[in-house]
């Protein structure tokens, strides 16, 4: 379906405005007459609003203008129609346009006009475009926003990184055993010192009290080797034990060593 070249769709007017029509291609019938008629949104014919003589419309080609001052009693969606007699061929259709009917004679319905078409014939309209509108695809409305919206940049991730503990080496696992076995023969010779000074205030205070010292017998000299021996047996089964500790901890981590390997 042609449309006119003005107005265009979704135009509005008042009673008493002059439209203006302008037609790219008129029909051409010789010896016809072409009709402008009004019609209502729905099809149904109000009048006729002008008639030419298809030989006086397109002598030239050239687009073909009109116009029509709105005197309609009732506001609504009209559009006009050009049409060659009673054809349905070659019809020609304004876009629809709203008119607001502010007037005291303006009515909720049209009045039907005096002036009617033939009766014998039956007018077959075409479906109404009510306008050139599109239904916005979702899609693109999307990409608009999203290319309206600001960009903001996005935070790189940080790698986290767990510090991992050096595994101790042999030099380190022997450095440490020597340490324990000072510390522990320190501890020992400490004890030993600790005793001599208490020996010698026993026999300061002997002395102060009047007290005569006497040989030491062989009894005693006995007690005290043995319990020299004691200290030195305690002393060695201490070793003893840190030289086993050290040993086990040598043995798990070749284990260690062993398993990584195979995984």
């Amino acid at each position: 379906m042609e449309h006119f070249l003005s107005p265009g769709p979704n135009s509005q007017y008042n009673t008493g405005d002059t439209i203006s029509f302008l037609v790219d291609d008129m029909p051409d019938e010789d010896n016809q007459n072409i009709n402008a008629n009004l019609h209502k949104s729905d099809g149904s014919f109000v009048k006729t609003l002008q008639t030419w003589n298809s030989q006086d419309v397109d002598e030239n080609g050239e687009e073909f203008p009109f116009q029509w001052s709105v005197d309609v009693t009732e506001g609504g969606l009209y559009y006009v129609e050009i049409k060659v007699g009673m054809s349905m061929e070659d019809v020609i259709q304004s876009y629809p346009f709203q008119v607001s009917c502010g007037g005291a004679s303006c009515t909720d319905s049209i009045t039907p006009a005096s002036s009617q078409p033939d009766t014998e014939f039956v007018q077959e309209m075409d479906p109404i475009m009510p306008n050139d509108s599109t239904v916005a695809d979702p899609n693109t409305q999307s990409s608009e926003l999203d290319d309206a919206s600001p960009k903001l940049p996005i935070p790189e991730k940080e790698e986290s990184t767990k510090p991992t503990l050096p595994s101790p080496s042999m030099q380190d696992l022997e450095a440490a055993d020597n340490v324990a076995v000072a510390q522990e023969k320190a501890s020992i010779a400490q004890q030993q010192q600790n005793k001599v000074p208490a020996r010698k205030q026993t026999a300061d205070k002997d002395q102060q009290v009047g007290k005569t010292s006497r040989p030491i017998s062989a009894v005693e000299i006995a007690k005290k080797v043995k319990a020299a021996a004691a200290i030195n047996k305690a002393a060695s089964i201490a070793h003893g034990l840190t030289k086993q500790k050290r040993n086990a901890y040598h043995h798990i981590q070749r284990n260690r060593a062993k398993f990584s390997k195979w995984n």
